[in-house]
C-alpha cells in the first residue's frame, strides 16, 4: 500500500494535522527512509543541472514534543537527482523504532541543501510532515508513504509499520482491544447475558434482579408478601416468615400471611 501526500510550494511542504494531547504510550512505530527525488536544477556547469544534496537536521518528533529521531547532517550526494537512503546516507539507520502515544501525532522535518562549496543553497524546507501512523493497523508488512513536492517536482519516500502494546489495537493503536476499557485499556469486562453489561469504564452493570453490584452473580427477584432482596442478593423474609423461599410461617404463627397467632 502506498499513501501519497502532496504540496504546491516551491520551498516547503506543509501537512497540517490537529494535535491531540496524548495520554500514554500505546504502541511502537517503525520507520525506514527510502528515497528522495528532486528535479531542482543546481549546477550550471552540469548540463543536467544535478544537485549535490545533503539533509540538515533531519528530525522525527511527536506532539509532546519528544524527539524520536535526529540526524544533524547527512553525507553529501553529488551530481544526482536521487538519494537512496540505504546506500547514500550512512548516518541514517536502516530502521528506526520509537514509542507511539495514544492519539498522538508523529511528524518529520528537515532542510534539503545543495552543496555549492563555500556558499550552500537551501532547496527545500520540509516542515511538519505528518507520518500517518494513525492510518495503519498493526502488521509485520511495511506501508509505503510518499510526500510529493512541486515547483519543481520531487518526493520523499518512507516506509512505516506499527505494533500495538497489550490490549491496544485499531488504527494507530489508538483503541482498546475487545473487552478492555479505560484510557489505559487495562480494565477487562466481557458482558455475560442475563448477568451484566459493561460501562464505558469497564465496570460491571448488573441486569435487573441480579446482585451484588460489581459481581452480578446472584439472582434474586422479590416476591410480594414473602421476601425482598438485600444489596448482596440475599432474600429478606417478610415478618413471621421463614424457609428457603420465605413461604413458611415461623413457629407460633399461622394464616395466609403468617400474621395470626397459632396459640389462639
Amino acid at each position: 500500500m502506498l499513501l501519497t501526500y502532496g504540496s504546491t510550494n516551491i520551498f516547503w511542504v506543509l501537512i497540517l494535522a490537529a494535535l491531540t494531547v496524548p495520554t500514554l504510550q500505546s504502541g511502537t512505530g517503525y520507520l525506514k527512509f527510502v528515497q528522495y527525488y528532486d528535479t531542482s536544477h543546481c549546477d550550471s556547469h552540469d548540463e543536467a543541472g544535478y544537485c549535490d544534496f545533503y539533509f540538515y537536521r533531519l528530525e522525527v518528533y511527536d506532539s509532546t514534543p519528544d524527539r524520536l529521531v535526529y540526524v544533524e547532517s547527512t553525507a553529501h550526494v553529488t551530481d544526482s537527482d536521487t538519494v537512496n537512503f540505504d546506500t547514500d546516507t550512512p548516518k541514517i539507520k536502516s530502521e528506526y523504532s520509537f514509542n507511539i502515544k495514544t492519539n498522538g501525532t508523529v511528524n518529520l522535518r528537515t532542510m534539503v541543501w545543495d552543496d555549492d562549496g563555500p556558499s550552500d543553497t537551501l532547496l527545500r524546507n520540509l516542515v511538519d510532515l505528518v507520518i500517518p501512523y494513525d492510518g495503519i493497523t498493526a502488521s509485520s508488512t511495511w506501508t509505503a508513504v510518499q510526500f510529493n513536492m512541486s515547483n519543481p517536482y520531487g518526493y520523499l519516500q518512507i516506509k512505516i509499520k506499527i505494533s500495538c502494546d497489550p490490549h491496544f489495537g485499531g488504527k494507530g493503536c489508538n483503541y482498546c482491544s475487545d473487552y478492555y476499557y479505560t484510557s489505559t485499556c487495562s480494565k477487562y469486562c466481557r458482558p455475560v447475558e442475563g448477568n451484566y453489561t459493561c460501562s464505558n469504564e469497564g465496570a460491571k452493570i448488573c441486569v435487573e434482579n441480579v446482585y451484588p453490584d460489581a459481581v452480578c452473580n446472584i439472582y434474586c427477584k422479590a416476591v410480594e408478601g414473602n421476601y425482598t432482596c438485600s444489596e448482596e442478593g440475599a432474600k429478606i423474609c417478610a415478618e413471621h416468615k421463614t424457609g428457603e423461599n420465605c413461604d413458611v410461617c415461623e413457629v407460633g404463627w399461622a394464616g395466609l400471611d403468617c400474621t395470626e397467632c397459632a396459640m389462639n
